[in-house]
């Protein structure tokens, strides 16, 4: 790891959204917002490699670190891993934000990073998130150089891999030449690869209801026409989202969804975030409607260990302990993720959701009885 660059918060304006009625306005603003908490916030940035357009690890105040490979001077093609640039569309993040930061901070890394061409140098697959999520090629690449990848042509500059190729990031020997891999690949090939099988799984499930083989009787007691509605509704999507009103039991719908994905074999752990006044709620009624156990952590950090490790197949914890329980809850790899109440999280910015956004699960149910709020 190279010389560790720290930078303080500094006055920075906050960008104000000219009209939240137009999506450009919106898009431009949140933009800017990231570029605002690269100066408003503390950071370490420390390069792997050297380089200015190289490879570098950036850690913030309020979660783990990321990686952010800075490709050529185009400004177009850098990429990071969070998970905010892989999903906001927006191609910019506040890891890459910092970095461009870092790069003016010192004299000799400015003067390298204004020498950048507007296409890197070497063949490099990168990460285009704009206009969906995608794998994108730059540079001086051939048919040889895709195939020692695995690449394969989706449409346009759009590539996936080939189902024995891999991905390993950073350079890439091969007997054509050398490839750069940007570490953010890997994520993105495997979130395209789950929403491929999702849509493929989506398919396949309303097949099942229109042949009447997808019954959601799997409760002790019966549901309404419209709950069955949004059991469907979930278990079809795969990640979705219930916006019930207070009262028509949403927490019904969801134990329903995951007790018809757990006798298809599709999950066996699940993961409920709640308030902390809806815990115990949530354990009475898994036992009642489902017949299942669910454990609640909570208590001291023994307590809570014995909780997650636990065969229980319900896990059920508060918000405010998915901050404290983040590597263990990743360790988990749960199957399905409940969200209730998810308005808590409303503001992406926050700690709690930026700590969501890192537990990792193949299903993803998020619940809320504001969806005009919100």
């Amino acid at each position: 790891m190279g010389r560790t660059i720290r930078l303080q918060p500094v006055r920075h304006e906050a960008p104000v959204c000219q009209d939240y009625e137009d999506l450009g306005s919106v898009f431009d603003f949140e933009r800017a917002m990231r570029i605002h908490r690269a100066h408003a916030e503390s950071f370490e940035i420390a390069s792997t490699d050297g380089r200015a357009d190289g490879t570098w690890q950036v850690r913030g105040g309020s979660a783990g670190a990321y990686l952010v490979d800075i490709v050529d001077g185009s400004g177009t093609r850098d990429a990071c891993t969070c998970p905010d640039f892989l999903w906001n569309g927006l191609g910019n993040c506040k890891h890459l934000e910092v970095v461009r930061r870092a790069l003016q901070a010192r004299r000799d890394l400015t003067a390298a990073f204004r020498r950048l061409p507007e296409v890197p140098r070497i063949p490099t697959l990168t990460v285009g998130t704009r206009d969906g999520l995608s794998l994108e090629t730059a540079g001086p690449w051939n048919s040889a150089l895709l195939s020692a990848l695995g690449l394969k042509r989706v449409d346009g500059a759009t590539w996936e891999l080939k189902r024995d190729g891999q991905l390993r990031p950073g350079l890439v020997e091969t007997p054509d030449g050398t490839i750069r891999v940007v570490h953010a690949a890997l994520p993105a090939f495997e979130r395209q690869r789950m929403a491929r099988e999702l849509e493929a799984r989506e398919r396949a499930f309303r097949q099942a209801i229109e042949e009447d083989r997808a019954g959601v009787e799997v409760l002790k007691h019966p549901l309404f026409a419209y709950q069955e509605d949004g059991v469907l509704h979930l278990v079809g999507r795969g990640r979705a989202l219930l916006a019930d009103d207070m009262g028509l039991g949403k927490t019904v719908q969801a134990i329903a969804a995951c007790e018809v994905l757990r006798r298809r074999g599709e999950a066996r752990t699940i993961v409920i975030v709640a308030p902390a006044s809806l815990k115990d709620q949530w354990a009475r009624e898994i036992e009642r409607y489902a017949g299942a156990r669910a454990a609640v952590v909570g208590g001291g950090k023994e307590a809570r260990t014995a909780a997650l490790n636990s065969d229980a197949p319900y896990k059920i914890l508060t918000y405010e302990l998915t901050w404290r329980e983040l590597s263990r809850l990743q360790d988990l790899d749960a199957d399905v993720l409940i969200l209730d109440e998810a308005q808590r999280a409303k503001n992406f910015r926050t700690r709690t959701a930026a700590t969501l956004r890192a537990i990792p699960s193949r299903f993803l149910f998020v619940l809320t009885g504001t969806p005009v709020e919100n």
